[in-house]
């Protein structure tokens, strides 16, 4: 902090930093301290004006948010599935690791790839027709196809998608349950 402040000395720039600071009772909360120069008419600067500012409270939320993020995808990339969420409509919104891994690419690049773009040619209409019912009825899917592994090799993979709904009940998003292979040693 003190070189943060030598360097405005210096500059003569107004500015500002978030540091720590001992309280009366011994806790520590953070601040924001913010500083600018007050300069004469020739524009010599003859003093300065500072303000801190107790941010300990505005912080608190926002690091809960981050916890909860944290512990969101932990949990979303630990699931030993494939587990992509889509919004209503069926765009891929996010992946699990798991499901990059499987098809080999990156959320960026799955994003561009059509709906469906990884399901075997003979199952893509069954793996849409069911996709389709549960969007017009608002209810779970549950089927088995194949999809394409990143090396090519289509696995078997039972498909279980389910809405997720907001606080008025409407569907917001989709997800699915996908496990790598419905049998394992089976692989076409």
């Amino acid at each position: 902090m003190l070189e943060y402040w030598r360097s405005l000395l210096q500059s003569g720039q107004p500015g500002e930093v978030e540091a720590r600071l001992c309280r009366y009772d011994g806790e520590y909360r953070r601040f924001l301290f913010s500083a600018a120069p007050l300069a004469d008419k020739p524009g010599r600067v003859v003093k300065w004006c500072g303000a801190s500012t107790d941010i300990e409270e505005r912080l608190q939320p926002q690091e809960a948010v981050r916890t909860r993020e944290s512990l969101f995808s932990s949990i979303f990339d630990g699931l030993p599935e494939l587990v992509p969420l889509t919004t209503r409509e069926g765009d891929l919104e996010l992946a699990n690791r798991h499901i990059l891994d499987f098809l080999g690419a990156s959320l960026e690049a799955l994003k561009g790839w059509a709906n469906g773009a990884s399901f075997h040619p003979e199952d893509y209409s069954s793996v849409l027709a069911a996709w389709q019912r549960s969007q017009s009825i608002g209810e779970p899917y549950d089927l088995e196809a194949r999809q394409r592994r990143a090396d090519g090799v289509y696995r078997w993979t039972r498909i279980r998608g389910y809405p997720l709904r907001d606080s008025q009940e409407r569907i917001v998003n989709w997800y699915s349950c996908r496990p790598t292979s419905t049998t394992p040693s089976e692989s076409l």
